[in-house]
C-alpha cells in the first residue's frame, strides 16, 4: 500500500453530518507502532480476561440487579452474571468466547481485527438492548451543555448491554449529545426528547470544559478507565430515527451494501434503547448503534503498515464544504471549543483533524488537493490510481 494514500470511500460519504477522511501519512510505521496496532484490536479481550484473573485472586463484591447475582471487578464493572438457568462456569466460557480475536469474513485483509463480541453486537440476527441508568441531574447537565454551547463534556450514567440476553455492565459510562441541526434539550419538563447520543467507555469526566471536573485520588482506577474498551472500541454512536424511516433499516442496509462490495464503512445494528431515570424506565424505542470512525476504527480495519495517517472529519465549514476545490490553509485545522465564563464557542474547520493533532501540518491532504487540481482528462485516472484506494472509490460510487 503506497504512502500518501487517500481513503476516498470514507471521505466521499458527503452527507456533511460528520463524515470522515483518512489520509495515509508520509512516514513509515515503526516496529513498536506495528506491534501496538496489531495488539490494539484485541485490547478489549485482554482487558476482560485480565479483569477475570483479578477477580479470581481478590475478594469479589456481589450485588443483585433484576434478580441476577452480579460480580464486580475492583473498579466497578461487572464482567459476568449468573441466574437460575446458567452456571457461572458456562458464562465464563461464553464471555471468553466473545473476547476472542477473529477474522471478519468481509473485505479480507482490510477488516481482520474484529473480536467475536463486537461482531455479535453488530450482528442483526442478535437481539441487542442497552439500558442507560442515569440520574435526572445528569440529564439536566446535558440540557445546560446544549444551551451554553458545550459540545464536548460527557455526563455520567451506568450501562447494561445485552447481547441476546447475555449482559455486560459498565459503571460511569459517559454520554453526551451529538449531531448538528438535530440538537435540542433532552429534558422538556418531565418529558424526554429523542436525541442522538455518543457513548464513551473511557471517559474520566475531568475535561477542561466541565465546570466541576471529577477529582481522581486513585490513579490506578483512572488509568483503568482511560483504557477501558467494549471489545476493543472506546465509543459508540446511538442515533434515533430522526428521518422517520418507516423501515428503520435503510442506513444499516447502506452500510452493509458498501462493506459487502469492498467499500469500507462502519458496522451498525438496530437496538432497543432505554433510559432508567432515577430508577424509572423510559423506553426510547429503536435506535441505530453505529461504530465510531476514529483511531481505533483504523486499527481494526487496516494492516499496521497502512496506519498512522491523518484522519479528518469533514463539515460545511464557513463556505461550500469539503469539495477538494481549494488547499487554502484556513480550511484545515483542529476544531477547538473556547470557554468564556458559562458560555462556549467553537472554532471550526472544513477539514477537522482527529489524529496526529500535535504533529501534522496538513501537507498530505493539501498536496493531494493541489495535485488533483493540476490533472486533466486521462491523467486524473492515473493520478487517482497512484494516490488513492481507487478500486474502493469506484465501488463506493457504484453503490
Amino acid at each position: 500500500m503506497k504512502n500518501r494514500l487517500l481513503l476516498l470511500p470514507i471521505l466521499l460519504s458527503l452527507s456533511f453530518s460528520g463524515c470522515d477522511l483518512f489520509m495515509q501519512g508520509e512516514s513509515n510505521v515503526t516496529s513498536e507502532e506495528s506491534k501496538s496496532g496489531n495488539s490494539s484490536s484485541s485490547q478489549g479481550g485482554k482487558e476482560s480476561q485480565t479483569t477475570s484473573e483479578k477477580e479470581s485472586t481478590s475478594t469479589k463484591e456481589s450485588y443483585t440487579l433484576e434478580g441476577k447475582k452480579l460480580l464486580l471487578n475492583p473498579y466497578g464493572d461487572y464482567v459476568q452474571y449468573e441466574d437460575s438457568n446458567k452456571s457461572v462456569s458456562n458464562l465464563e466460557n461464553e464471555y471468553k468466547a466473545l473476547t476472542k480475536k477473529v477474522k471478519s469474513e468481509i473485505n479480507g485483509v482490510l477488516q481482520s481485527n474484529y473480536q467475536k463480541g463486537l461482531l455479535d453486537f453488530f450482528n442483526i440476527q442478535n437481539k441487542i438492548r442497552i439500558v442507560l441508568d442515569v440520574q435526572k441531574s445528569e440529564l439536566e447537565k446535558i440540557n445546560d451543555d446544549y444551551n451554553s454551547g458545550n459540545t464536548e463534556s460527557f455526563r455520567k450514567c451506568n450501562a447494561d448491554i445485552y447481547i441476546d440476553g447475555f449482559m455486560i455492565h459498565y459503571e460511569e459510562v459517559g454520554i453526551r449529545q451529538k449531531g448538528n441541526l438535530s440538537r435540542q434539550n433532552v429534558l422538556d419538563g418531565d418529558n424526554i426528547n429523542l436525541i442522538h447520543y455518543k457513548m464513551s467507555f473511557e471517559e474520566t469526566f475531568d475535561d477542561a470544559y466541565t465546570k466541576n471536573p471529577q477529582q481522581w485520588t486513585n490513579q490506578a482506577a483512572k488509568a483503568y478507565r482511560q483504557d477501558r474498551k467494549f471489545f476493543g472500541i472506546a465509543k459508540i454512536d446511538l442515533r434515533w430515527n430522526r428521518n422517520l424511516d418507516t423501515t428503520y433499516i435503510r442506513e444499516y442496509y447502506a452500510y452493509e451494501m458498501y462493506r459487502e462490495n469492498g467499500a469500507l464503512a462502519p458496522r451498525s445494528n438496530p437496538i432497543s434503547l432505554a433510559l432508567k431515570v432515577n430508577g424509572n424506565i423510559k423506553e426510547l424505542g429503536v435506535y441505530l448503534a453505529v461504530e465510531t470512525i476514529n483511531k481505533s476504527f483504523i486499527k481494526r480495519n487496516f494492516v499496521s503498515s497502512a496506519q498512522g495517517g491523518d484522519l479528518y472529519k469533514l463539515s460545511w465549514g464557513s463556505g461550500e464544504g469539503a469539495t477538494f476545490n481549494s488547499s487554502d490553509s484556513r480550511l484545515f485545522g483542529t476544531n477547538k471549543l473556547n470557554r468564556n465564563g458559562d458560555w462556549y464557542s467553537e472554532q471550526t474547520y472544513t477539514y477537522d483533524l482527529k489524529t496526529n493533532k500535535d504533529t501534522s501540518n496538513h501537507s498530505t491532504i493539501k498536496n493531494f488537493i493541489s495535485n488533483l487540481q493540476n490533472e486533466h482528462g486521462n491523467t486524473i485516472y492515473q493520478f487517482m490510481q497512484s494516490n488513492s484506494l481507487y478500486d474502493q472509490f469506484i465501488t463506493y460510487l457504484a453503490c
